[in-house]
This record gives structure tokens, C-alpha cells and sequence, in this order.
């Protein structure tokens, strides 16, 4: 079929995959959002992993969530969306399992981007081509929203904020004590790679060195898993709170809106602040900013220029592309990103 034909399809039931990881899926609301414009009276089911869930069942439009539990196997889930009787499934994970479900779901037409990998574009029935050079993930995935006749607005991923959500994370602001009047800056210190996290101690000291210079209040934030992580960095930064484990992924866009802005490793609360328009300081190392990083103009990227990046290694000896980013240079860029934000607010007001 003719990517002419293509872009005049009309499916009823569609199929959107993009199972994990957090980051991943938040790239890919912009896409889903375009499909939702371009097929307003299909219903579209999203295909998501269960951790990973609650930040798309609130979507606008999304008829359905298909929750799949990774570790009790993909034939169970294929059963489940052949029984849906899909038009169309559109693979944004790009990987064998993801593309072997799609051909699996018994969709007529199956889309993918022609880098998809593992062989997963042998179970497509159309690629879309990936021009070469590097594109970020968000512009990526429009590519297949594009495809199919979709007007594609890379802005348009902002998440849902539910009354539930906010009223859970106003609570917690209220046991942790934490008062408006002061920006409030958050610090992420987690990251599933040990290659991505930036020391600890250079999240203190930056932390330490913001209350300085803003007079702010910090909030730690991170999972249950990486507690141990975020209460160090408190610790060493005064009047600081770790907010670790105290929400649910349903709860992080909520979260989110809260922050004046965000010093982040590359992780995945670090998309959703971006989704959420907080403007974000990022600390880079091995992964490339270009093709992941946050997604929005109020961003400030911090890397070294070392001759080894970005090498995309989960592990390595140096780390030296971390070691070189300084923690008054990070300082520096929350303080820049806080008064921008201040001259804009003034602006709006006046």
C-alpha cells in the first residue's frame, strides 16, 4: 500500500504500542494525540506496561489501556488484543516482541519506523522511513502519526493532571511542610543507569548552593527504589525533603506542575517535567540529549566534552563525563532558568 493510500485510511480500532519505558511513552503522547485528531471516531487502545500505566489511562481520547504484566509473557497479551479485532497497529517500541505483537494482534495494517530493531519491521506491513542524522524521540515517533495523515504537533504532549493526583500531592506538600512563596526546585538524583547519575554529593552541593543564591525550598524527588539515594542528597542540603516513593507514576505530572524547575539526571521524571512545561536542568553523560533529551525550549543541558560520548554504556569505569559537570555549573543554570521564569510571569501579569 502507497503511502498516499496510507494516509487514507479510515480504521475503526486502533492499536497503539509503546509498552515502556517512562520517558519513552511521554515522547510518544504528542504522536498518539495526532491520531487522536486524525481518526476522531476510532477508538484507540494503548498497549502499556503495568508500572508504567497510570501515566496514560487519564489521556484524553484513549479509549482504552491494555495493561500487560512483563513478566507473565506476551502470548497471554496477544490473545487479549487479537480478541479486539485491531484495524491498525502502530509500533513505536520498535523491538521483536513488540513488533511480533503487532502482527500477532491480527491488524490488517501494521506500522513501524524503518530503524525499528531485532527484526521487528519483518511483522509491519508498511515502514515509515527515519531520515539519517540524529532526531529527537518526540519527532521520531510524529514520523508514523505523519504517515498516516496526522497533523503532528510535537508540542502537544502535555499530561493530564487528575483532582486525585492533585489532591494527594497537595498533601504531601502539607506533611512535608513545604510552603509556597519560595521557588521550589526539585532535584532528581535517581537513574536507572549507574552511568547516567551524576555523584550525590554534587546534588548536595548544588542544592546547597541554590537555597544560597534563591533563597528556595528543594524537594528530593525519586521512587521507592532510589530512597536511599534521595535522602542523602537531603540530608545535605538544609531544609531540604526527600519526597522518594510518596507517588505513584499517576501522580508525577501533578508533581510536576508544582516545580519552578527540575535538576535532573536523565531519567524518566525528567520527561514528564518537560511535558509539564517546568523548566529543567539536565545532567548528561553517556545518552545523547539530542535524540532524548528534555523536550522543551526552557531546558538547559549540561555535558562534558569528553572524546568517548556519548557512548550509551551502562557501565564504565570513569564516568568522567559526569565527574566534569560542576555543581555551581548546575547552580548557575537553575538560577538562570528561575529568573527567566520570573520575567515571564512579570511580563504576563503586566
Amino acid at each position: 500500500m502507497a503511502r498516499e493510500s496510507l494516509a487514507a485510511i479510515d480504521p475503526a480500532r486502533i492499536l497503539f504500542i509503546k509498552p515502556s519505558s517512562l520517558g519513552d511513552i511521554v515522547h510518544a503522547v504528542p504522536a498518539f494525540n495526532a491520531l487522536r485528531r486524525r481518526f476522531p471516531a476510532a477508538g484507540i487502545s494503548w498497549l502499556v506496561f503495568e508500572e508504567f500505566a497510570g501515566i496514560v489511562e487519564q489521556l484524553p481520547g484513549l479509549g482504552e489501556a491494555i495493561v500487560a504484566d512483563r513478566r507473565g509473557g506476551w502470548r497471554g497479551v496477544i490473545a487479549v488484543v487479537r480478541g479486539k479485532r485491531f484495524d491498525l497497529a502502530v509500533d513505536l517500541q520498535g523491538l521483536l516482541r513488540s513488533g511480533w505483537l503487532a502482527r500477532g494482534s491480527g491488524a490488517p495494517i501494521r506500522i513501524g519506523l524503518s530503524d525499528s530493531r531485532e527484526g521487528a519491521g519483518l511483522f509491519y506491513t508498511h515502514r515509515v522511513l527515519v531520515p539519517p542524522g540524529t532526531m529527537h524521540a518526540v519527532e521520531r515517533y510524529g514520523l508514523a502519526a505523519e504517515a498516516l495523515g496526522g497533523r503532528f504537533d510535537p508540542a502537544a504532549g502535555t499530561l493530564p493532571v487528575t483532582p486525585g493526583a492533585k489532591e494527594k500531592v497537595d498533601n504531601i506538600f502539607r506533611e512535608a511542610r513545604i510552603e509556597g512563596g519560595a521557588p521550589l526546585v526539585g532535584l532528581a538524583p535517581g537513574g536507572r543507569w549507574k552511568t547516567k547519575r551524576w555523584p550525590p554529593e554534587r546534588f548536595a552541593m548544588a542544592g546547597r548552593e541554590i537555597v544560597s543564591r534563591l533563597g528556595a525550598s528543594v524537594a528530593v524527588i525519586g521512587s521507592a527504589e532510589e530512597a536511599g539515594i534521595c535522602e542523602a542528597v537531603a540530608g545535605g542540603i538544609s531544609g531540604a525533603v526527600s519526597l522518594a516513593g510518596r507517588t505513584a507514576v499517576a501522580d508525577l505530572p501533578a508533581l510536576a506542575e508544582r516545580l519552578d524547575a527540575l535538576l535532573t539526571n536523565d531519567c524518566g521524571f525528567m520527561h514528564v517535567a518537560a511535558a509539564m512545561g517546568v523548566p529543567v536542568v539536565a545532567i548528561f553523560g553517556p545518552t545523547d540529549p539530542d535524540a532524548i533529551g528534555p523536550y522543551i525550549a526552557a531546558a538547559r543541558v549540561l555535558r562534558a566534552p569528553v572524546p568517548c560520548g556519548p557512548c550509551r554504556r551502562r557501565t564504565c569505569w570513569h564516568l568522567t563525563c559526569l565527574e566534569r559537570i560542576s555543581a555551581d555549573e548546575a547552580a548557575d543554570a537553575v538560577a538562570v532558568l528561575i529568573k527567566a521564569g520570573r520575567e515571564r510571569q512579570a511580563v504576563s501579569a503586566g
